[in-house]
């Protein structure tokens, strides 16, 4: 073969290539982005477009609108970028249940960068607490980064309905009524490097709660190197209701390198970070420090391993959650090779614990160090 048919073929090949992977501006759909035009027809348009061809919808600066009753409906085999000066706004409703961007039967989907935002401090109703910013519903390989989703009427982030192989990298969860996220039913979730904050409204008003409701399993789930900062039900929340043990399961959890300050400002009993009826979850090198009731309690768990944690300056509340780590309950921990330092309760508090209890390091906490 000669070198220029050599070369005539692969730059055919480049253009096949280029024309199977296009790259749309919702712009050129009729988008304003003006921040008074209802744009959701016209994005939706431009995701038909790219969608099932593993191309990218690349939203230009601006704040485009979005009906949140329909939500943008994301599909199968795209990409969809917003550019940092690009937000996808709710616009204001009355609605108990809504989602600005929803992500439902589809598999291999990005969503990356920019602004999503929901309209909690304009919302016209006063019932409800799903009005979500990003939903993910019976979907697979769905990667969220470098997404900042905030002021949600409900959940900055939501995902349940077996939903499989979840990243969410680099997210930043502000000012969310109900969650930062909320993980109901899933598989293969990692969440890491994304900061969760200032989540209050209405409870649990944590920055994450994997909280599987009857028949739901959340399972292989990790959160890791991220980090909490004053949710006023605290910062990670992990296990079914009590109503719903035997029924909802959560299994093979991990927290590990994550950062928790100030959280559980509401009413208590508040957790920074609570486990309970889980089996063989892994609390593992986290940082605890200035958060108020309990730092790190498990509770009706089986074979958890807390370990390598610091928790310190545990605040007081007006009853008794008040521990560095509280053990209740459970069967099979191992707690072990923790710094529980300057709390104002108890440094360790075992109540109906058999567990193993080594090589701590537990000192300075105001009502006692270790608590049986």
């Amino acid at each position: 073969m000669s070198r220029i048919l050599r070369c005539l073929l692969a730059w055919l090949l480049c253009v096949s290539t280029a024309a199977a992977v296009p790259t749309v501006n919702p712009k050129d759909h009729g988008a304003l982005g003006n921040g008074t035009a209802n744009d959701t027809a016209a994005l939706q348009q431009a995701v038909d477009a790219v969608a099932g061809s593993g191309g990218t919808l690349l939203v230009p600066p601006g704040v485009y609108l979005i009906d949140a009753k329909i939500g943008l409906a994301l599909k199968s085999q795209m990409t969809l970028t917003l550019d940092t000066g690009a937000t996808l706004r709710a616009i204001p409703n009355a609605l108990d249940h809504s989602r600005v961007i929803s992500v439902s039967d589809v598999e291999s989907v990005n969503i990356l960068g920019g602004t999503i935002e929901g309209e909690r401090e304009q919302h016209q109703g006063t019932t409800g607490e799903w009005g979500n910013g990003i939903e993910i519903r019976n979907s697979k390989q769905i990667r969220v980064e470098g997404v900042t989703v905030s002021s949600c009427w409900g959940d900055g982030l939501y995902i349940g309905g077996k939903s499989e192989n979840i990243t969410i990298s680099k997210v930043t969860a502000d000012k969310n009524r109900r969650q930062g996220l909320s993980i109901t039913s899933a598989s293969d979730v990692v969440v890491q490097e994304s900061i969760f904050r200032n989540t209050q409204g209405t409870a649990p008003e944590c920055g994450v709660d994997l909280e599987p409701n009857t028949g739901e399993t959340v399972a292989k789930c990790q959160i890791l190197n991220c980090q909490f900062f004053a949710n006023a039900g605290g910062g990670l929340q992990v296990g079914p209701s009590n109503a719903d043990r035997g029924k909802a399961f959560v299994t093979g959890f991990v927290a590990a390198g994550n950062l928790f300050s100030g959280n559980g400002t509401s009413e208590p009993p508040n957790y920074t970070v609570q486990i309970v009826n889980c089996d063989g979850a892994v609390v593992r090198n986290n940082r605890l420090t200035g958060n108020i009731g309990i730092g790190i309690g498990v509770l009706d768990s089986t074979e958890t391993t807390v370990t390598g944690n610091t928790v310190q300056r545990t605040r007081l509340t007006s009853n008794r959650s008040d521990a560095g780590i509280l053990l209740g309950k459970e069967t099979g921990t191992v707690c072990k090779d923790n710094i529980v330092t300057g709390n104002d309760g108890y440094g360790i508090f075992l109540w109906k614990s058999e567990s193993v209890v080594s090589e701590n390091t537990v000192t300075g906490n105001k009502k006692g160090q270790v608590k049986r």
